[in-house]
């Protein structure tokens, strides 16, 4: 039988590949480099935090960001609820006939506080944010008791104590001097004034004339409780880090403070601090061993803060808890009858001399003897304890709840009849409330968007990338057990074909040529 082309052409094409093993090999491969590719990705969104490099970014203090945007504007910067210590048996105490002083709290008066931050501004090249505080306070009559204008007090006259305090060392004629003086101008220890006056500012004339027998002794003409924390003689101008590893962080202060009332000449001074901050804010990724120290605008000492555990936030974050390290009440005024008492600490540096003292609210903590001359205080861990809570990883103030007491330290005036009564005394005036306001609703939703959902949709993804991959890998297998079964089954009809046509038509007549 004559060989035949076509024949041929039918025999060799069972020796070659055919088209399916071809889109079999393809498809495996597509599967099993996706499923590389969802394998990888899954991996890397589980070891890397994608949300913290955006968060990170626009938390940065440069122009643009978030911080930026803040700061440029007008922001709350705190609620002072303020609570004054009313005297309830101020003939009987100066006379003698009650050897201790009964005290009545009453308040709260609350102002709002408004900070801006002025001529802000970023230098890159030496890591420092510039900028001059401006602060204001504004009553809010709905979280107070009454106008504080219309509601009278018998409280310790601070002008007067404070005078006959700083007096004390003096040379005995000057004492002297001063004690006529102040008969004459019928100055009292006690005095019965509206709130507002204690509260912003009274004159008397005995603190004036202090002042001019001792020249020098105080640059103000004015005493009153906010009146001193919101000193209208003194600015301040500031400057933070703003690298991650002292972001926020007080690098100086310089401060310009009026030489008087009616002076236009300020002496400047420059304050220097470590490990410090302002409060609005802390470097990101802060630890539990971080030191943290807080300045407050108006006192001249910093509040060293301690880590004290965990709380769940409801943005999302497990933010960390400080509380006042005790050590910083414990320097202090060492003229109470040679004694210092444990709970009190002296601000005298931060007001030219005036003897005040800062202490917990209501003396919580304080040394016992302190209450011996004093009754009314009511120490309560609950209502007088202070923290502050910081989100640790971008380092945001989350919460700040303070409970501070401001004190007149009266020193050895038995020199002075009328206010000898009050000598070598811890002598109560006000109790603060100081809370943070709520969180910027942009701070809020860059919280919530870190913690909350971004993490919920990475969850998702990651699931979906790990059960796609699953699923190709499966597939592949699929592919690569249905090639070698179509592999073999190819090769066995191969074999048939074969076999079936050698079988029907005679070897020789492939061989024959021509």
């Amino acid at each position: 039988m004559n060989f035949r082309k076509r024949d041929f052409k039918k025999m060799t094409s069972i020796f070659k590949g055919s088209p399916p093993q071809e889109g079999i090999k393809r498809r495996l491969l597509l599967a099993l480099s996706l499923g590389a590719f969802l394998l990888i990705s899954s991996i890397a969104l589980i070891l890397t935090d994608p949300m913290w490099a955006i968060a990170k970014y626009k938390f940065r203090l440069a122009n643009g960001s978030i911080l930026h945007e803040l700061l440029s504007s007008e922001m709350e910067g705190g609620r002072f609820a303020v609570y004054l210590f009313n005297i309830t048996n101020p003939d009987r105490f100066l006379s003698g006939e009650d050897p201790y002083l009964k005290l009545d709290e009453v308040g709260p008066f609350t102002y709002l506080e408004y900070r801006t931050h002025s001529e802000l501004q970023f230098d890159r090249e030496a890591g420092v944010m510039l900028y001059t505080p401006r602060m204001r306070s504004v009553f809010v009559p709905e979280e107070s008791i009454g106008n504080p204008e219309e509601i009278f007090l018998t409280m310790p006259n601070i002008p007067m104590l404070s005078a006959t305090t700083m007096i004390r060392s003096s040379p005995v004629f000057i004492r002297n001097i001063y004690n006529i003086v102040a008969r004459q101008y019928g100055s009292q220890p006690i005095v019965k004034l509206a709130a507002s006056k204690y509260l912003w500012g009274y004159k008397d004339p005995v603190l004036t004339f202090a002042n001019s027998l001792v020249p020098g002794l105080i640059y103000f003409n004015t005493t009153g409780i906010m009146d001193r924390l919101y000193d209208k003689n003194v600015h301040y101008h500031m400057e933070l880090g703003t690298n991650d590893d002292d972001k926020f962080k007080i690098k100086r202060i310089h401060k310009y403070t009026r030489l008087h009332p009616e002076s236009e000449v300020f002496d400047e001074s420059i304050l220097t601090f470590n490990d410090t901050y302002e409060g609005m804010a802390y470097p990101p990724m802060i630890g539990t061993n971080t030191p943290i120290n807080i300045f407050r605008l108006g006192i001249c000492k910093s509040f060293e803060m301690e880590y004290h555990g965990n709380k769940t936030s409801e943005y999302g974050p497990n933010a960390f808890v400080y509380k006042f390290n005790e050590k910083m009440f414990e320097n202090n005024l060492c003229d109470v009858k040679g004694a210092c008492p444990k709970g009190v600490m002296d601000l005298s540096a931060c007001f030219y001399g005036l003897p005040m003292g800062l202490s917990k609210g209501h003396l919580l903590d304080a040394d016992p003897k302190l209450f011996d001359r004093i009754k009314g205080l009511k120490p309560d861990p609950e209502k007088h304890s202070s923290h502050l809570v910081i989100e640790p990883k971008i380092g945001l103030t989350l919460e700040t709840s303070w409970s501070l007491q401001a004190n007149i330290f009266v020193g050895d005036i038995t020199y002075n009849a009328e206010a000898k009564m009050f000598s070598n005394m811890i002598l109560p005036i006000a109790h603060f409330k100081i809370k943070q306001p709520h969180l910027p609703s942009i701070a809020i939703t860059a919280l919530r968007m870190m913690y909350i959902t971004v993490p919920k949709a990475l969850f998702i993804t990651e699931i979906l990338l790990m059960l796609s991959c699953l699923l190709l890998l499966v597939y592949s297998a699929w592919l690569m057990h249905w090639k070698r079964v179509h592999k073999k089954q190819s090769l066995s009809e191969k074999e048939l074909q074969i076999s079936s046509r050698m079988a029907n038509e005679p070897l020789m007549s492939y061989l024959t040529i021509n």
